[in-house]
């Protein structure tokens, strides 16, 4: 899938409505030829380099919420694991005692 200008995207995703601000960017020619040579035919510079900077943020914004998520997550891991393996003791405990478990059994799944 190739990436989206900022010309093909909806106008609300990809401009915040206030005023666009003049500034002087130094970039290497490499990185410049690189971005030319995908661009082809548009020569707008500042709309891909506003799109690829708005696709940074929400990416880094992205990455956060998933580190937060990551450390409580971790932060319960012990007591929540401990417990999925008490509840998955208790089941089969109490399955295996009730004979539920006969392994010999053909299954539907499985020719005999």
């Amino acid at each position: 899938m190739r990436p989206l200008w900022a010309a093909e995207l909806p106008r609300k995703e990809w401009y915040s409505g206030g005023m666009k601000v003049k500034t002087s960017v130094t970039l290497s020619e490499e990185l410049l030829t690189a971005i030319d040579r995908l661009m082809g035919q548009r020569k707008n510079r500042s709309d891909r380099l506003e799109t690829a900077a708005w696709a940074f943020i929400e990416g880094t914004r992205h990455d956060a919420l998933g580190e937060r998520d990551r450390e409580i997550i971790n932060h319960d891991a012990e007591r929540l694991n401990a417990e999925a393996s008490d509840v998955l003791d208790y089941q089969w405990e109490g399955s295996h005692r009730r004979g539920l478990w006969n392994w010999t059994a053909p299954c539907a799944w499985r020719s005999t």
